[in-house]
């Protein structure tokens, strides 16, 4: 099939954006193992910004790499500006990843939808705002449908049931703790972090202890619960506390919205509470591990350098690549 210029060149950047997207997650996916064993030492916002960020490399890679390389390689290279026959394989390709790229754009703009109607419907179901000083408010609703969750992106709010409020709900202390869990995850911004990672095409693919999403979820609550914590032991064991109650009579939020909930569900419940435990019996850090975070964060850091400029190596052959892809079939 004949296409003109200006559609080789599209099909170009399509088909080098998606062959390179998959080839970073695939070398990612492989090298996931020794990137975990990594981040372990690491503090829990240290490992929650880390695994932000490895995730993001795939998608900035291939984007940069495309926009920078081979769309100019491909612009300064080819002479022939007239219409070109194109193959059939690399036009599907192309095809192909145009549907990857755009369903999963589509399904992030649902999501926005959706959290901003229940931002919306929240103020004119005549739920109240609390007067508790906090950079965030906090707004108590009539029903349980919604238990405690930070919702919103930009502008976020903390949403709370009534319940928990009134008499038999939680105590002060046990409130103060909720709402600094959530403030953090608002002073941090995952909300915006969650919809940037939802918006990312990726492959899907079997991790030991969930998806890359569902460690960055997390490493973002452990780092919330810090947060919360402040390192007090006896905060500790009444956030533990407060997680068990809330997982003994939990409603699960509302799908496809941006939201970080309090309790996510029984899913790793285990393992963060017990981690609030051990905090609770944690004794202060020494230089030693201190070193040993700054050591695993550098080595990580040498890892992904070391990756991107490999790829970056393989740029002049992008362009025959290219052109061998126009013409297969």
């Amino acid at each position: 099939m004949a296409i003109s210029y200006s559609m080789r060149m599209v099909c170009v950047a399509l088909v080098a954006l998606g062959l390179i997207q998959i080839a970073a997650e695939l070398v990612l996916w492989a090298a996931s193992k020794l990137i975990f064993r990594l981040l372990a030492p690491l503090a829990a916002r240290s490992r929650e910004r880390c695994l932000y960020l490895v995730q993001l490399t795939p998608f900035l890679l291939a984007t940069a790499l495309t926009s920078l390389v081979c769309v100019p390689g491909y612009v300064h290279n080819e002479t022939n500006l007239a219409a070109e026959a194109v193959g059939w394989p690399c036009l599907l390709l192309a095809i192909a990843v145009l549907a990857w790229f755009g369903a999963t754009a589509f399904r992030g703009m649902r999501i926005v939808v959706r959290t901003v109607s229940f931002a919306n419907a929240c103020k004119t179901a005549g739920a109240s705002t609390l007067p508790i000083p906090s950079q965030t408010p906090i707004v108590s609703l009539p029903d349980a449908s919604h238990r405690v969750a930070l919702v919103g992106l930009f502008q976020p709010r903390i949403f709370i049931s009534k319940d928990l409020l009134a008499d038999g709900g939680l105590s002060p202390l046990a409130l103060d703790l909720v709402f600094e869990h959530e403030q953090s995850h608002a002073a941090q911004r995952d909300n915006c972090k969650l919809l940037s990672l939802i918006c990312l095409p990726r492959l899907t693919l079997p991790l030991a202890g969930g998806t890359w999403l569902q460690q960055w979820q997390s490493a973002a609550e452990w780092a919330a619960d810090d947060d919360a914590v402040r390192g007090d032991s006896n905060r500790a064991l009444l956030l533990a506390q407060t997680l068990v109650a809330f997982a003994r009579s939990f409603a699960s939020p509302p799908s496809a919205m941006v939201s970080t909930a309090f309790v996510c569900g029984n899913k790793g419940l285990e393992v963060r509470v017990n981690r609030l435990l051990e905090l609770d019996r944690a004794t202060p850090r020494d230089p030693v591990q201190e070193n040993s975070r700054l050591s695993a964060a550098l080595a990580l850091t040498a890892v992904l350098i070391a990756g991107a400029a490999a790829t970056a190596a393989l740029t002049p052959w992008l362009h025959d690549l290219s052109e061998h892809l126009l013409h297969l079939g």
